[in-house]
């Protein structure tokens, strides 16, 4: 499936599948059809290629993603606004965020097209309730300070005695 999305070769029965769920960090996201929808906090935003993508042909597509000469302040702005962050007196604070790309025509994800398909982005906001309803709850147990490295001479090995 993996490689039908990623390249197109082949053909996958599937139209949809689930990315990722957490609700430990409240992200998730979905792929239907040609559309991949991310919700929450995805991460720093520092997008760095794959070994195997042509440099340069990344570079002249990113090129195209840019918002047009405008002043980098103005661009910041926007994206902040896209983002629903909110500036205080000390940090920013991410109050909401919802991306859309369509991967087809923009598979390095940069175009979030999530203001302009509001009805895709609905469709699939329902889509990813209908997984979240049915995903059982993690098992994540608190950490055990015995299992930090630095107890071990700085590696990671068993800690309890399981006999």
């Amino acid at each position: 499936v993996v490689s039908t999305q990623s390249t197109g070769a082949g053909k996958s029965s599937r139209s949809e599948f689930l990315v990722n769920y957490d609700p430990v960090f409240r992200n998730a996201a979905i792929r239907v059809g040609k559309w991949k929808l991310l919700q929450g906090y995805s991460g720093p935003g520092q997008w760095i290629p794959p070994p195997d993508v042509d440099f340069e042909k990344y570079m002249e597509h990113l090129s195209k993603c840019k918002s047009g000469g405008k002043p980098l302040e103005e661009e910041e702005q926007e994206e902040e606004y896209r983002l629903g962050i909110e500036k205080s007196s000390k940090q920013k604070i991410i109050t909401k965020w919802i991306q859309l790309y369509d991967v087809v025509s923009d598979p390095y994800e940069k175009n979030d097209v999530s203001k302009d398909n509001r009805n895709i982005v609905m469709m699939m906001l329902r889509r990813l309730k209908i997984h979240k309803d049915k995903a059982i709850a993690p098992g994540n147990k608190k950490s055990d300070p015995q299992a930090n490295p630095t107890n071990h001479g700085g590696v990671w090995k068993p800690w309890l005695d399981t006999c």
